[in-house]
């Protein structure tokens, strides 16, 4: 049990602390824990030392774990779209602040006193 489960490790990878998840990601994951720590109080071992976990309590933890998972990446699905449609928005103004350039028009300079014809360019 004291192995890092997959919800942790994503968490660890994402860089992702319990305060930043939504509440129903915090409850799912305090109902691991103490999940985790009833079995660790109730101190029935095996041969090695390991705690004695029922196929019961193994099949709750293993579906706690993948809905945590599950909506840790909706959690982050959604906070990456929400930073596109940001840095859209705000693209979008900074065009709508720039004013269009005006085209201007270069007045044709003339050189005085260069008399010399170069193909169809007097100079």
């Amino acid at each position: 049990m004291s192995k890092m489960s997959p919800y942790e490790a994503l968490m660890q990878t994402q860089s992702l602390t319990k305060r930043e998840l939504p509440i129903d990601v915090q409850t799912l994951i305090k109902r691991i824990e103490a999940t985790r720590n009833t079995v660790l109080l109730n101190k029935k071992t095996d041969e090695n030392g390991n705690p004695i976990v029922s196929d019961t309590v193994k099949n709750k933890i293993k579906q706690l774990d993948s809905e945590i998972v599950n909506k840790i990446w909706d959690f982050l699905d959604e906070r990456q779209k929400v930073e596109i449609r940001k840095r859209v928005s705000q693209t979008q103004v900074n065009k709508e602040k720039e004013p269009e350039q005006p085209i201007v028009e270069q007045p044709e300079i003339k050189k005085e006193g260069s008399n010399g014809k170069i193909g169809f360019f007097n100079w």
